[in-house]
């Protein structure tokens, strides 16, 4: 019995050690950090491992740093890949643009300089008043419905849009468009387009470059975007109720 009790303690020793100097090692009496992971259990007894060793390895070292595929981390988390195996695989991302999901405009995209250094692309909610918008607007019959707010001569506004059945005659179409807005340039429209059945009259937009934008249906009703007083708002030519999807929205400085 004594003899099977040492030689599993001597076999445990063999693929763990604690070095009271550097730290707990696996697969390795050697330990370059607070804990240490030789996965191929090809590191030296002495010395620092070669970077062909340190690619199976995983450290955390004294500052909480942790290193995959390298023993000295300068950051939180430094992972380095091979040539065969990539240092990051991500499945089964959301698709969904609800917004406590992960394709919602108002989170960030993320980018990695070529020194592997991860950061935000860009705030959504930026210095001097600026922020990001999305939501569903209902309009009231016959009022103006606020936008964006606190406009000045240096902000641009981009957004996008699409509105319910509440276009042209008797409400048979939908409007989308992509739109923008400066004091210096008034509305522009970098694109648009509606859809709707037989009795859907033909449309055109008029007032780019003016503070107010027309989406005009040859008849019945039109959808009227309109700049005054540091704000952007919007309601229909006619005395009804529309729903106004906005998405995309960024109000810059």
């Amino acid at each position: 019995m004594k003899i099977r009790i040492i030689t599993i303690t001597l076999a445990m020793t063999a693929c763990f050690s604690s070095n009271a100097q550097t730290g707990t090692g696996i697969n390795t009496q050697n330990p370059q950090g607070l804990f240490h992971i030789d996965g191929a259990k090809d590191n030296p007894g002495t010395g620092a491992p070669s970077a062909v060793q340190q690619a199976n390895d995983v450290i955390v070292d004294v500052q909480g740093n942790v290193g995959i595929g390298t023993i000295t981390p300068d950051a939180k988390l430094v992972i380095i890949g091979t040539p065969t195996t990539a240092a990051i695989k991500a499945t089964n991302i959301g698709v969904s643009n609800l917004a406590n999901n992960v394709d919602n405009p108002s989170l960030v995209p993320l980018v990695i300089d070529d020194q592997g250094i991860m950061y935000k692309q860009f705030s959504p909610t930026m210095l001097e008043n600026s922020y990001a918008s999305e939501a569903t607007y209902g309009v009231p019959s016959g009022q103006y419905t606020t936008l964006f707010t606190a406009i000045t001569d240096n902000t641009i506004v981009l957004f996008e849009f699409h509105t319910n059945f509440a276009f042209g005659n008797s409400n048979t179409g939908i409007v989308y468009g992509a739109i923008s807005y400066s004091t210096k340039n008034g509305f522009q429209v970098r694109e648009w387009s509606f859809s709707g059945n037989t009795s859907t009259p033909g449309s055109n937009v008029t007032g780019a470059g003016t503070n107010t934008l027309t989406i005009d249906s040859n008849g019945g009703a039109d959808i009227i975007f309109q700049y005054t007083g540091g704000i952007i708002r919007v309601r229909k030519s006619v005395s009804q109720t529309f729903t106004l999807y906005l998405y995309n929205g960024k109000k810059i400085r």
